[in-house]
């Protein structure tokens, strides 16, 4: 879908009149640093994915469609690539459709299961309405050049924030080693909506950790750990969106307990079984 799809859209951009593609892609795609230890907000190199095997197939496919959309902007066709970070529910209430977000449901896998890999996984989340507003007043700028984007903030975090959001709600999630993680998940009925993360899930832990360190990208983490407060920052945006700094482009933590409390107190808790010992 998300090759061929690229293709197809690319072939409509150069039928008859031109026109201006927006390419929606993945901060995923990015596995280097710049020389400031920001993560790179450039093209990345054809072969950044050569070495990575385990769960690649969405950000391997966002980055072809990143060098279909390079060879676009190469040949003169308007099209602008915007890397999206993870992203949240409506930035006043945090209501958000958690059945076709991914994040989303992997942290209600996390709340029922009561445990969650015990890897470090930073991340940054934007609301849905900033994002898109962001990318579109980029996207409509007359001086913003056909190029790719991250849109994001400094205020990253981590992935395992939701161990003490979910505390605060009387809901124990514990951090245990991959193989622990993908045994629990498997006893998952397969009518559960968490049942398609056993697909995803399911490599042995000696392949996941002999590919980490064999991943290219292994050291975007290390910087990440090194020093976050610089990590995300875009370099591009900020000359474009005169208010981006106004945004009130909140911290990570901030987006993340909004949406899980927006998902609790609509009874999406219920409907997973997840019980809160404050209920």
């Amino acid at each position: 879908m998300n090759v061929k799809g690229t293709v197809r859209l690319l072939e409509f951009a150069v039928t008859a009149t031109l026109k201006h593609v927006y390419h929606a892609s993945t901060l995923l795609t990015v596995t280097t640093t710049d020389e400031h230890g920001r993560l790179s907000e450039d093209w990345q190199d054809v072969a950044s994915f050569d070495k990575l095997t385990f769960n690649a197939g969405y950000p391997l496919s966002k980055h072809i469609g990143e060098q279909l959309c390079r060879q676009a902007a190469e040949r003169g066709i308007p099209t602008k690539t915007f890397r999206h970070p993870a992203i949240g529910g409506d930035s006043r209430t945090g209501r958000c459709d958690y059945l076709t977000n991914h994040v989303l449901l992997r942290w209600l896998a996390y709340m029922k299961l009561g445990c969650m890999p015990d890897m470090a996984a930073p991340m940054v989340l934007i609301p849905v309405d900033r994002c898109a507003q962001i990318s579109l007043e980029v996207f409509f700028n007359s001086r913003a050049s056909n190029d790719v984007y991250n849109v994001t903030h400094a205020n990253g975090g981590m992935d395992q924030t939701i161990i003490g959001i979910a505390e605060e709600l009387g809901i124990h999630v514990e951090p245990v080693s991959f193989s622990e993680f993908v045994e629990k998940l498997k006893k998952e009925d397969d009518n559960s909506p968490l049942a398609h993360f056993k697909q995803t899930y399911q490599d042995d832990e000696e392949v996941v950790i002999q590919d980490f360190e064999g991943n290219p990208a292994l050291h975007v983490l290390q910087k990440y750990v090194e020093d976050s407060s610089n990590f995300f920052v875009s370099r591009k945006i900020p000359q474009l969106v005169p208010n981006y700094d106004g945004l009130k482009l909140e911290a990570t933590e901030v987006v993340m307990r909004r949406d899980i409390r927006f998902l609790k107190e609509s009874g999406v808790f219920e409907k997973f079984g997840i019980v809160s010992s404050l209920s």
